[in-house]
């Protein structure tokens, strides 16, 4: 943006989540009831560097983000920003699903403005709480200029990570987000934003869809694993699957038997269910992921199966055929 301010200005976008949680006085249980301007006044030091507008999104718990509920988030992101006057936006957010919304987020946002995610481990009134450092450092990164060009980016606990590869790793501790694969892209050290490489353009494409409400269902392989989930999805309705095999993306002889099944009817998509590595035809035994890559399976490269959920739905909504479906999730590594 041309004539910057000396000031610049945040879009604070308020969903819900344990950084809005309190105590229910007759439960003694948490739920998101603080507004944007009670998280805010818990960091007032960010009034030091950057001026902030709240906007009060909803008190949702993460696992009531549904993928439709963030389309419209998008939409509410991207309206403010276009018009010129935001220089960066946070978001918070419930952190157990953090990392699906960061994705959606990064595939459907069209816009020029850093947007960065955070959300805390602790409640407001726990001694150990996390959620005003998080914010303030979030605002930070979010009005930094070589946040720039980074996609959606997830701030939590001073790292910084690009949503396509975070990944909440611990239920509780307040280090609880990791980029297994690739490490994370900076940190935020005493108020000071380091990147450590420059930005590059992102391998996924963007998406411009109406709706996000396509079928796609997600089925993890254990020892042991038949066919039945992969039928009674397919008997339910579903528009696309996503497969967790073991290891390098391996099937039990009777769940590749159902998976090869449908892989004509519906698309297939198959990752590993481990936190590094990726789903890739090496093994040629009875349920082996060779196998399974004749059979019309497509791979999903280093994507981790709640991801490529989301990345197939996305898909489905906007018609995508086969070659296309090959293109993203594969990538030109297979072949």
């Amino acid at each position: 943006m041309s004539d910057r301010k000396e000031r610049p200005t945040v879009l604070a976008v308020f969903t819900g989540g344990t950084i809005s949680c309190t105590l229910d006085p007759d439960t003694g249980l948490p739920s998101p009831t603080l507004s944007g301007q009670e998280i805010l006044a818990m960091a007032p030091q960010i009034g030091g560097f950057a001026d902030v507008i709240v906007d009060d999104f909803g008190k949702y718990p993460g696992p009531q983000m549904y993928p439709n509920r963030v389309l419209s988030l998008a939409r509410r992101i991207s309206a403010a920003a276009e018009g010129g006057t935001v220089d960066g936006v946070v978001v918070t957010h419930g952190t157990d699903t953090m990392e699906e919304t960061a994705f959606l987020l990064d595939r459907l946002l069209q816009i020029d403005v850093p947007v960065v995610m955070l959300g805390s481990m602790k409640l407001a009134s726990d001694p150990c709480r996390d959620g005003p450092a998080n914010i303030q450092s979030a605002c930070q990164v979010a009005t930094h200029p070589e946040a720039r060009g980074r996609g959606v980016l997830v701030d939590m606990s001073d790292s910084i990570h690009a949503a396509a590869h975070v990944v909440k790793i611990h239920a509780e501790s307040l280090d609880a987000f990791a980029s297994p694969e690739t490490g994370p892209l900076g940190v935020v050290d005493r108020g000071r934003v380091i990147f450590f490489s420059p930005a590059h353009e992102p391998s996924l494409p963007k998406v411009d869809i109406e709706r996000l409400v396509a079928r796609v269902d997600l089925i993890r392989a254990y020892p042991g694993g038949d066919g039945r989930f992969v039928e009674a999805s397919l008997d339910a309705g579903a528009e696309g699957l996503v497969i967790e095999g073991m290891g390098r993306g391996n099937l039990t002889p009777e769940l590749a038997a159902a998976v090869v099944a449908v892989a004509g009817k519906i698309p297939v998509v198959l990752t590993t269910r481990c936190l590094k590595g990726r789903a890739a035809p090496m093994y040629g035994y009875e349920g082996g992921a060779a196998h399974l890559r004749t059979t019309g399976v497509i791979f999903s490269d280093f994507l981790a199966g709640n991801k490529a959920r989301l990345m197939l739905m996305m898909l489905i909504e906007q018609g995508a055929d086969r070659d296309t479906l090959l293109q993203v999730f594969e990538a030109g590594h297979y072949d």
